[in-house]
């Protein structure tokens, strides 16, 4: 049924009255929100609402040619100026988009500015408007105006502007909370209609047939606007603060919704780990960090805050998480949030603090040990001299001289043990303390023997005690002589001072070619240690119970295992009470043959195979036993599986030590030993991808293949192939 003419105006006067009344109240109550930007802006655009069906009614009641023109001019520069508030309120109240930013803002105007202008000036050139006309001078005027050559413009701006907004507010629809997709709807609702009405006039359908309802329509989208501002707070809880705030802080935010589908993540997160929001919204959040593990385990287990750890480019980072729920519904979270606060500085000075206290404890504890040792052993020395001195000078007119002498001779021979325990003291706080230069090299160790036991045949002699050496083969030693130098005069000391007088100490050697190994024996025939004393033999113990010992006994063989052990060697004792005691060492050797006196570094894990050290000089069957033997451990026995696997462990398998073994994988595999295990367990794990019979999880993957965690397969396996392992199996599935 068609609407009458009386009917009509009614209708439009009606439209228009609304129209008119509702952006009032609408920019009065925006005005009290300044000076919120967007709330501003608002209010300017509903005053412009107000204006243009102020405008059509008063155009209504005196439809006249003359007064047309006057109000399409006032229309035509006003409502310019709209449709870029509309977009501007959409940006700056949504994400701002990555290609715009507030400096963009001024670009906005520049059409409506000039539209404005030829608006303005019309009369003078008529190009954007030829001219009026008024079809219908009855109750319901029908207004038409010819359009000039640059009218065009002001259509294309308006709805490329009203159809940008629409499409920002779509695209933000179904990213945010319920609230806030709440609100972007109704404003795409009041937007969308009087722009739907536009598009449906010019293709010939309106309400009252041949009348454009524009602005009269601007009362239903006032409605979804009201709608929006007082039923879900349009200007005062936007999702501005997603970029003013969420984007301007250092913590990692992550929203989660209540399908596992990860829908935010901020700037600080893309940088961490790597990724894109557009490339990861609305994916599965296990999907997303399923090379973080870590992370899945907090979203597992709730709790309101803890204390993770990611490893992100081969560095270590340390989290604290704080998560909450947010927006229930019918008692159940529409989203999760995580908030990542980084604290790896912290962590790391925890650790370094840690470090210095263990070091602190370590340092107090060797002062305590240092101290019983001079209450317990370097007492004893001088109590000795003060006696003797006490007697000497008490009874010195009364002393012969041979007593005199012989008296001398015991303080002299007092005065000797209790400096070499000192010198021992000394040396041990300083391998403790790590200050004690450590210089490796290639050294004789027949000379090394003959000047020890030459150092100690005086002791030898005045118990008449046989020393015979048996290390003649010259042979070299990779070691540190002065240390060797000092193990040998312990020991020796060791076996006369625990000698029978007339007893015989004896000193040999064995070559290992297998082992690449000299092995010494230092024997005597001495009362020898009981067995309970000998458990603990190489244990801090200044007096063993049941036993006269010298005063240097235990500190001098802890020292020696120090020393012997820093060398890469072994050492044991074997001994029976009443049968004499045997020690045993053994440390690393170089025949003759091979060109002596080259120094060299010793190698750390952390050096190996950029640091370009010395090329340590093995003949070229051991060098083959060893390379052959690592091959057929990792290859045939898979010791890489051994999650706890360390280079010293390996060595020892293979009978060498770690210097040696970390030569050989820098000169053959060009890596170090880290690398090359972690290589071997990345081939392994190749072999369960592609070959997932059993359909193992990837955790489990993780540990067959020797790993220690899914997080380190995940990093090593990234740093390898370029590809996560979940990428790699769906690439292979795919093949």
């Amino acid at each position: 049924m068609s609407l009458t003419v009386t009917t009509s105006l009614n209708i439009v006067i009606a439209l228009n009255l609304f129209s008119l009344v509702m952006s009032v109240l609408l920019s009065a109550y925006a005005l009290r929100l300044r000076p919120n930007r967007t709330a501003v802006s608002f209010a300017v655009l509903m005053a412009i609402f107000a204006l243009w069906s102020l405008l059509k009614l008063v155009l209504i009641l005196n439809p006249t040619l003359p007064f047309l023109i006057v109000i399409s001019v006032i229309i035509f520069t006003i409502s310019s100026f709209a449709s870029s508030i509309i977009l501007y309120i959409i940006i700056i109240h949504t994400r701002y988009p990555r290609w715009f930013s507030a400096e963009h803002v001024k670009y906005l105007f520049i059409i409506p500015v000039i539209q404005a202008l030829l608006a303005l000036t019309n009369e003078f050139h008529h190009l954007f408007i030829r001219d009026y006309v008024i079809t219908d001078s009855g109750a319901l005027a029908f207004f038409r105006y010819d359009p000039g050559p640059l009218n065009i413009i002001f259509p294309l701006y308006l709805y490329l502007t009203i159809g940008l907004s629409l499409f920002i507010l779509l695209r933000n629809l179904f990213t945010g909370s319920k609230y806030f997709n709440l609100q972007v709807m109704f404003l795409f609702i009041g937007i969308a209609l009087p722009a739907l009405n536009d598009i449906l006039f010019w293709f010939g359908v309106s309400f009252i047939p041949g009348y454009r309802l524009t602005p009269e329509f601007f009362i239903f989208g006032n409605i979804f606007f009201a709608w929006a501002l007082f039923g879900y707070r349009f200007l005062d809880l936007k999702p501005i603060a997603r970029n003013r705030v969420v984007e301007s802080i250092d913590e990692i935010i992550i929203i989660i919704n209540n399908k596992k589908l990860l829908t935010d993540i901020n700037k600080s997160g893309e940088l961490f780990f790597g990724m894109k929001l557009n490339e990861v919204i609305g994916r599965p959040f296990s999907n997303v960090f399923e090379s973080f593990p870590e992370l899945s385990s907090v979203m597992d287990n709730f709790l309101a805050t803890t204390e993770i750890c990611l490893d992100r480019n081969s560095s270590t980072n340390y989290f604290i998480v704080r998560q909450s729920s947010a927006e229930y519904s019918n008692d159940q979270p529409l989203a999760k949030i995580l908030i990542l606060q980084n604290i790896t500085e912290r962590k790391n000075a925890e650790i370094q603090l840690r470090k210095y206290a263990d070091e602190l404890e370590k340092a107090n504890a060797l002062k305590d040990q240092s101290f019983r040792i001079i209450a317990n052993d370097i007492r004893n020395p001088f109590q000795g001299l003060i006696g003797y001195s006490d007697f000497v000078l008490n009874d010195f007119e009364k002393l012969e001289a041979e007593k005199v002498k012989h008296i001398v001779g015991l303080m002299n021979e007092t005065s000797k043990k209790g400096y070499n325990l000192l010198e021992n003291i000394l040396e041990w706080s300083r391998v403790q303390t790590e200050t004690l230069d450590f210089n490796p090299r290639f050294s004789s160790l027949t000379k090394i023997a003959r000047d020890a036991v030459e150092g100690q045949a005086e002791n030898a002699n005045d118990k008449n005690i046989t020393i015979t050496n048996h290390i003649v083969e010259d042979v070299e030693i990779f070691a540190d002589s002065n240390m060797i130098f000092s193990v040998f005069r312990n020991i020796l000391s060791n076996a006369i001072k625990f000698n029978e007088i007339d007893g015989s100490v004896t000193v040999s050697s064995s070559l290992s070619q297998e082992e690449q190994r000299v092995r010494v024996e230092i024997s005597d025939t001495g009362m020898g240690i009981p067995e309970d004393v000998l458990e603990g033999i190489f244990l801090l113990k200044s007096r063993a119970a049941g036993i006269q010992v010298g005063p240097s006994h235990g500190l001098g063989l802890l020292l020696c295992r120090e020393y012997i052990e820093k060398n890469g060697g072994t050492i044991s004792i074997e001994s029976k009470r009443g049968e004499g005691t045997r020690v045993v060492f053994s440390i690393p050797f170089l025949p003759v043959k091979e060109p002596s006196g080259a120094e060299s570094k010793p190698v750390s894990e952390e050096d190996e195979p950029d640091g370009h050290p010395f090329k340590y000089k093995l003949p070229e069957a051991q060098w083959q036993r060893i390379l052959n033997g690592m091959i057929s451990l990792l290859e045939e026995e898979k010791v890489f599986k051994n999650q706890n696997l360390t280079i010293s462990e390996f060595a020892s398998r293979l009978n060498t030590n770690r210097t040696y073994l970390s030569q050989i994988i820098n000169d053959t595999f060009h890596t170090n030993f880290s690398n090359l295990i972690n290589d071997y367990r990345i081939k392994e794990a190749e072999l369960h991808l592609a070959q997932n019979n059993k359909k193992l999880t990837m955790e489990a993957i993780a540990f067959e293949s020797g790993f220690s965690s899914k997080s380190a397969f995940y990093t090593a396996f990234r740093k390898k192939k370029g590809k996560t392992p979940t990428e790699f199996l769906n690439l292979s599935a795919n093949n």
